[in-house]
């Protein structure tokens, strides 16, 4: 069965549970096979009774530039061991994103690995908030993972982010992608409406879809979040 996972974790980020049960909410009216979902974290309580929870290890969190988020923790994973208690097929998502349509054709396929690549976006291949897989393949992300270097590595690539950033220093250009027109999008490469083949719109940077400068901006995807984070359970 696939499982549909968030990862939310204190410390270097301000999510939190309502925004993860808003997600799962949307998830679980948009996806048209049989699904579990899971959080990975180390602060549960709020979720939603259905969501399954993984517990986050200790993390020492890596620091970043002010004002962008640490993410290394997901790099967690691509470790065998610890992708196993979170599922056999995993569709790991961002938790500030907007579902706007039928997820059911992105989850559909055979490869062990899909990733998400925006070739719009310079300096980064492959994201590191949405992306497929069987648990345990692509090892080596995890494995050679090294707090001090690899950061070093990435950056002298010109690669931006945290995990995205080492998921694709390890992995681009050899795996399978979302290949456009896919449904998936960006809002800095969305003016005006939502386009109607929209599918998932993620949220990077500092807007949020809970945020009320986003009902100006983007009234329809303000208006699909709320949607769900109206919903009491």
């Amino acid at each position: 069965m696939l499982t549909v996972a968030a990862w939310k974790w204190r410390g270097t980020r301000e999510y939190t549970s309502e925004h993860v049960n808003v997600l799962f909410r949307a998830v679980a009216d948009n996806l048209r096979i049989p699904h579990r979902v899971v959080c990975i974290t180390d602060d549960p309580v709020g979720l939603d009774d259905n969501i399954n929870v993984v517990e986050l290890p200790d993390f020492d969190h890596i620091e970043v530039r002010p004002g962008f988020p640490s993410s290394y923790v997901r790099l967690m994973g691509f470790c065998p061991e610890f992708s196993k208690r979170i599922g056999d097929r995993i569709l790991t998502l961002d938790i500030d994103v907007v579902i706007m349509g039928d997820l059911t054709p992105l989850v559909e396929r055979d490869e062990d690995f899909v990733a998400w690549s925006d070739p719009d976006l310079k300096g980064l291949q492959y994201h590191g908030g949405m992306y497929l897989m069987d648990a345990g393949c692509r090892p080596q992300v995890w494995e050679t993972f090294d707090r001090e270097m690899s950061p070093k590595l990435t950056k002298d690539e010109g690669l931006t982010g945290s995990d995205q950033a080492w998921i694709s220093y390890c992995l681009f250009p050899n795996e399978a992608i979302w290949e456009k027109p896919n449904g998936i999008y960006r809002t800095r490469n969305i003016k005006g409406a939502c386009p109607d083949d929209a599918r998932i719109v993620q949220f990077p940077g500092h807007m949020k879809p809970w945020f009320k400068m986003c009902e100006g901006q983007h009234p329809d995807m303000y208006a699909a979040w709320r949607k769900y984070a109206d919903i009491r359970k």
